[in-house]
């Protein structure tokens, strides 16, 4: 053993897990065909009104509602310096495509809401980068989300699974001889992680068995 102590800062590593799983989000979708991007944002008349599940139902309205007219979302949390939690939420839809303003329609409950088109999927990134406005969310509360539908995109949705999961298996998936829409990822019995039912274990928990010894 070499003795050296490796502090682990939680939330930069969430920080940093969010920006990838949103980079690769907009990556996938800026390789297909035209789409409108609709920017909406929530937020609350009072901070206190958060409550665990709001956007979470939010979400699964607008799959709802929209259906095979949502072909992707995302959306970011962030604590404005009032105490109010604000998210940014893309919507990813047909060309043209428009939708209601969510607190007019009886979609959001809690408080007013704004819709915009944007030009770029990468816009979303700029609510990526805002560390500060991650701090003092309330517990339990999801930073992020990325989703896109199973008939858009096939290949793009196979590679957002993938960035979802720890460094040196996405390398191993990306760079070995895998189908990337066929791979399947299972946390293994005992350590260690099944790709397409083989065992692969990481460095450091080899590193960490020969230790044992």
């Amino acid at each position: 053993m070499t003795g050296e102590i490796v502090e682990i800062d939680n939330h930069s590593a969430r920080e940093a897990r969010l920006r990838r799983r949103v980079q690769v989000w907009a990556g996938c979708l800026d390789q297909v065909q035209k789409y409108t991007i609709v920017e909406v944002c929530l937020t609350y008349i009072r901070g206190g009104d958060w409550q665990p599940g709001h956007i979470e139902n939010f979400m699964k309205l607008m799959r709802k509602k929209y259906g095979e007219n949502l072909y992707a979302y995302a959306w970011v949390a962030e604590n404005q310096e009032r105490g109010a939690i604000h998210y940014h939420v893309e919507l990813i839809m047909p060309d043209g495509f428009k939708i209601e303003l969510p607190d007019k329609a009886g979609d959001w409950f809690y408080g007013c809401t704004n819709v915009k088109r944007k030009r770029s999927v990468w816009y979303i990134i700029t609510h990526c980068g805002k560390e500060r406005q991650s701090y003092g969310l309330p517990g339990g509360a999801r930073r992020f989300a990325v989703w896109i539908s199973k008939d858009f995109a096939t290949k793009s949705k196979a590679v957002l699974r993938v960035s979802a999961y720890p460094v040196w298996i996405r390398k191993l998936i990306l760079e070995g001889d895998f189908q990337i829409e066929n791979v399947k990822v299972t946390r293994a019995i005992g350590g260690g992680w099944l790709i397409n039912g083989q065992l692969y274990k990481s460095e450091w928990e080899l590193m960490k068995n020969i230790q044992k010894y």
